[in-house]
């Protein structure tokens, strides 16, 4: 399914008028249709003279499970067909079967990604017990009973919304690594099939190597690995390579330059050699790629493996672009509903619509942190959400 557009509902009650009532809040009848049943009403049913259609806003699918282990069939059922629910509202107490945290629980075990609000009277488990039998956890918010139309449409709205944008931002970093991978793959299969002897180095020491560096120093791949660079380097240039290296973890750009290098025979090889720092994700210099090659070869294949990290660097670009613009179209949604929600507390309410109003504003500030939150992990590579 199309999970920018999930508004899938599904209310787990064993009181039939809460998933009524639920209905009218999230799916009021057109204007036309209250006329059609005020005209009936007023002047019997065989008066049906149509009105002329008015627009409808977009409207939920709201499903009904009457107990915790029909919701759960539910649940199943609809991750079966590919249409999952991207909420539930679930009530505490529903004899004889399970109760909502037996409930939600069932539920999280076969979706995870279920937003759920519990609805529970004062009189149910306080919020210290919600948190000993589930856990701390964003996809859980509380609704106290008695509760009002416009709890039910803010929340509504803004789980829905969060699902949609958590699984849009799973299906980008997705697409993002498989083609981080591709150009993984293609970066080493160059570096193998490269003419230039191309060597890994951490802490002086030959890390990784290719077939090209076997042939140029007649070497198996197996006795390179592990072996100290010192022992392939001419000793009147082992200060002019050691000099470079140290720059290098300096932070510094070394440009290309010459040496001789020692064979197994010990036979001299006058080699170019350029050198660039391998970093980690916090761009730490933890290694060193040494790309060697006789003195007068063509320069073609360092030319391919420049355009295989550029490549690189245009996808890392095009996911902080495509960040950017999710953080851009979810934040001024959700701001405008915090400022609508500060205009209400600024009217005249009595304590207990004040104190539902600001609960409403606290949850979509939450809401707010944990999109941000999600989108800047995001932006800093797939490792940070594992």
């Amino acid at each position: 399914m199309n999970s920018r557009r999930n508004r899938r509902i599904l209310v787990i009650d064993d009181n039939h008028d809460i998933h009524n009532d639920i209905r009218r809040v999230l799916n009021p009848p057109s204007e036309d249709t209250r006329l059609n049943l005020l005209r009936a009403e007023l002047f019997g049913a065989d008066d049906t003279e149509a009105l002329p259609p008015q627009p409808r806003r977009e409207e939920y699918v709201v499903e009904s499970a009457y107990q915790g282990i029909e919701g759960l069939e539910l649940v199943q059922k609809s991750l079966g067909e590919k249409q999952p629910y991207a909420m539930s509202f679930v009530d505490m107490r529903m004899p004889p079967g399970w109760d909502g945290l037996e409930t939600i629980e069932q539920l999280w075990r076969v979706d995870p990604n279920l937003q759920v609000v519990i609805c529970t009277a004062y009189s149910d488990y306080p919020p210290s017990k919600l948190t000993e039998r589930l856990g701390r956890s964003d996809r859980l918010l509380l609704l106290r009973k008695p509760f009002d139309s416009e709890e039910i449409s803010q929340l509504a709205q803004a789980l829905c919304q969060k699902w949609s944008l958590q699984r849009e931002s799973e299906r980008q970093l997705e697409l993002l690594a498989a083609q981080s991978e591709i150009t993984e793959n293609r970066l080493e299969a160059v570096v193998e099939c490269s003419a230039d002897a191309i060597l890994s180095i951490q802490s002086g020491m030959i890390q990784s190597c290719n077939a090209a560096a076997e042939r140029l120093l007649d070497y198996s791949a197996r006795e390179l690995c592990g072996r100290s660079l010192d022992c392939l380097v001419a000793p009147e240039y082992l200060a002019t390579v050691r000099t470079r290296l140290d720059r290098i973890d300096n932070g510094e750009s070394v440009p290309p330059f010459e040496a001789q290098w020692l064979d197994r025979h010990g036979r001299r090889i006058e080699v170019s050699i350029a050198v660039s720092a391998i970093r980690n994700h916090v761009d730490e210099v933890v290694g060193k790629a040494m790309a060697v090659r006789n003195v007068g070869e063509q320069k073609a294949i360092w030319h391919t493996l420049r355009e295989a990290r550029e490549a690189a660097d245009a996808w890392t670009w095009a996911k902080d672009e495509y960040v950017a613009a999710m953080h851009r179209d979810t934040s001024a949604p959700l701001d405008q509903v915090i400022d609508m929600l500060d205009a209400l507390l600024e009217t005249e309410l009595d304590d207990a619509q004040r104190a539902q109003a600001q609960a409403i504003r606290n949850r979509v500030l939450t809401l707010a942190e944990t999109i941000c939150d999600v989108l800047h992990r995001a932006k800093s590579g797939p490792k940070m959400l594992d």
